[in-house]
């Protein structure tokens, strides 16, 4: 099992895994995904094993220091198997040696799964947007410090 850079040939699998996720999500796109991953060179990754692709980071870069931890997909078959600690681990390494000192990213509240997790993993709160995306869900505000 290894991380890689993603590719714009990856975007199909990046896609299916993620649609078991977001469903009612309008912005979940190849589309938007292919964007992502031209938009942010270097800061894209996949999880990948015997050539498949279990899970995928995407990250894009804010300001100075700062990366926005967009996105984060592990396939629903391969999760509590820990390849989403795996799969940030490696991807902070990446970016701690790309020079990047802090992640910034969303979590819907409603998600336990997703804000336990990222409590886990060290993130602080730093605050609470309601209606966030104008879709009536309120999501936190997370960072963590590479």
């Amino acid at each position: 099992m290894h991380v890689r850079l993603a590719r714009l040939s990856d975007v199909s699998s990046i896609y299916r895994i993620g649609r078991n996720d977001f469903t009612d999500e309008n912005w979940f796109t190849k589309g938007v995904l292919e964007w992502t991953i031209k938009s942010n060179p270097g800061l894209c990754w996949v999880l990948e094993e015997d050539r498949k692709i279990l899970g995928a980071r995407l990250v894009c870069e804010c300001y100075g220091k700062s990366v926005w931890g967009w996105l984060m997909l592990i396939n629903k078959d391969k999760r509590h198997e820990h390849l989403g600690t795996f799969l940030f681990d490696e991807t902070c390494k990446l970016l701690k040696k790309k020079g990047f000192g802090r992640i910034v990213t969303d979590v819907y509240t409603k998600n336990t799964a997703s804000v336990n997790w990222h409590r886990k993993m060290g993130y602080r709160k730093l605050g609470l947007v309601k209606d966030w995306f104008d879709n009536g869900k309120d999501a936190m505000i997370f960072c963590k410090d590479l």
